[in-house]
């Protein structure tokens, strides 16, 4: 049986690789389950563990003799090394989900990895663009990217071309650190007590004007936007390169059009179906071709459903089990 070790969380809500790298294409392979629990299994098994996982853990899978697929979903190299480099030598194979981090992977464990995106979670949508007075767009993606990027500037982008309704959808964390944004970085160190406290509310104050992310909340926002913009952050450049493309493909899923920055090499697989460049220049291409972009939107739909649909992806994680069974 494959089965997949979602190692139990506290006081986290489930984790998005928890549902797309075991929950889903689990539930769509035959001999499969997804547990929390090292004792559910057994020997014949194989595991798909992820980055989760502790020392500790992988030892009692060695000493059991149970072969394990090791997933890793992001490049935690630079904080996580020996974890990672304790996990992967000694798992019977490797997955990941795109090219870059498979490079990363060989040259730090000197290993091969298998490719597997990310499934889409949605159910397609029609395709649309609208361009109105008042242009809704919408940005949705982690904390971590989010105070990466500078927003004042990415706001005069947009309404250099067009007046522009800007919603961002973000995780809100637990504790705000304006030391820890980008255009508060170098600012900061200048700064009395005074003046970073200051800061701090100014910063607070920002945040209420952000949407906190969910799965349905992101939806009913794309549903109205012109077009869904994602901004790479240039900040961990290494880590930001080895992301997968889920965020795009999960708009066009949707039947939106995608302007996105340069960073993200995963990316590159949709250039044919979303702008990635300059804002400015994208933006105004859109809207001056209109039939075009939904034409894109069309063909990168086409594209979703031929490589990142569930059964498809589900498939590839087969071939593996396979493969060591």
């Amino acid at each position: 049986m494959l089965v997949y070790y979602n190692p139990k969380l506290k006081n986290e809500e489930v984790p998005y690789s928890y549902r797309v790298r075991a929950i889903l294409p689990s539930s769509k392979i035959k001999n499969s389950k997804v547990i929390d629990d090292l004792n559910e299994i057994n020997k014949s098994d194989i595991v798909v563990v992820n980055k989760k996982i502790k020392k500790q853990e992988v030892d009692i899978l060695c000493e059991r003799k149970i072969n394990y697929i090791f997933d890793i979903s992001d490049n935690k190299w630079p904080l996580q090394k020996d974890i990672l480099n304790y996990t992967a030598e000694r798992a019977k194979s490797i997955a990941t989900t795109c090219d870059t981090l498979k490079n990363v992977i060989k040259n730090n464990t000197g290993k091969d990895a298998f490719v597997i995106p990310d499934p889409t979670e949605r159910d397609e949508e029609e395709a649309k663009f609208e361009v109105t007075e008042n242009n809704l767009v919408v940005y949705y993606g982690s904390d971590g990217n989010y105070k990466n990027v500078d927003w004042n500037y990415i706001n005069k982008q947009l309404h250099s071309v067009h007046k522009t309704d800007l919603k961002v959808i973000t995780n809100i964390p637990k504790e705000i650190r304006p030391h820890k944004m980008a255009p508060y970085r170098s600012l900061i160190q200048k700064l009395t007590l005074n003046e970073r406290d200051e800061l701090i509310k100014k910063v607070e104050k920002q945040y209420k004007k952000v949407i906190p992310w969910s799965y349905d909340i992101q939806a009913d926002y794309v549903r109205k936007c012109s077009f869904v913009l994602l901004p790479v952050s240039s900040k961990n450049s290494d880590m930001m390169r080895s992301k997968g493309n889920n965020r795009p493909v999960d708009a066009l899923r949707m039947g939106r059009y995608v302007i996105c920055t340069e960073g993200v090499p995963s990316y590159n697989i949709l250039k044919d179906f979303i702008h990635i460049g300059d804002i400015q220049q994208g933006y105004q291409w859109a809207i001056d071709n209109k039939e075009e972009v939904l034409d894109k939107i069309k063909k990168g739909q086409k594209f979703i459903r031929e490589n990142y649909e569930l059964n498809i992806i589900a498939k590839k994680w087969q071939n593996i089990y396979e493969s060591i069974i």
